[in-house]
């Protein structure tokens, strides 16, 4: 094996090492361990809890597993917690990265999540030495992709660069 492809798997092997610690690990805070994800957001006003119910937990530390320590708006409960999109893309690419092996492994694209759980604007492919821009549901924005990031420019969007364009008809033809 050549210095260059050693080289070349290095920055995509301490990507994923990072995106993993930094996902998977709980997070210390001033009120003791955070745990990954976020609690549901259906909480009641305190004048809709029908009797006077205890907390069950105070932080994410007194919750089992992987559950959270989260608030229904009458008293605190452990539950399982939600993830946005990209948190659970990012958790079945890592996944399933570490059940593949070799070039298998390394093909699996990791999603960029920002810290709050949502598609970065632009994705990269390492492996493929490509990047391209993303709405906020982390699909590909047609006619973005470029040969590195300082090459894409998500302002430059090709409305009909898919396969599905609506302004061309089936015959390819308006």
């Amino acid at each position: 094996m050549s210095p260059r492809h050693i080289d070349a798997r290095l920055p995509w092997a301490c990507a994923v090492l990072v995106v993993a610690l930094t996902l998977c690990r709980p997070v210390a805070s001033e009120k003791g361990l955070v745990k990954p994800g976020n609690c549901p957001r259906h909480v009641l006003p305190s004048s809709r809890c029908v009797w006077n119910q205890t907390d069950e937990c105070v932080s994410d530390a007194e919750c089992s597993g992987v559950a959270k320590c989260c608030s229904t708006g009458c008293a605190k409960f452990c539950v399982m917690p939600l993830y946005t999109a990209c948190e659970q893309q990012l958790k079945f690419s890592l996944r399933r990265s570490r059940a593949l092996t070799g070039e298998a492994a390394r093909r699996v694209r990791i999603p960029d999540c920002t810290p709050d759980g949502q598609f970065r604007p632009v994705q990269c492919d390492p492996v493929k030495e490509i990047c391209w821009c993303v709405d906020d549901n982390g699909f590909e924005r047609a006619g973005t992709r470029a040969r590195s990031l300082e090459l894409t420019n998500c302002s430059r969007q090709d409305d009909c660069a898919s396969v599905n364009c609506p302004h061309v008809g089936p015959y390819s033809f308006s």
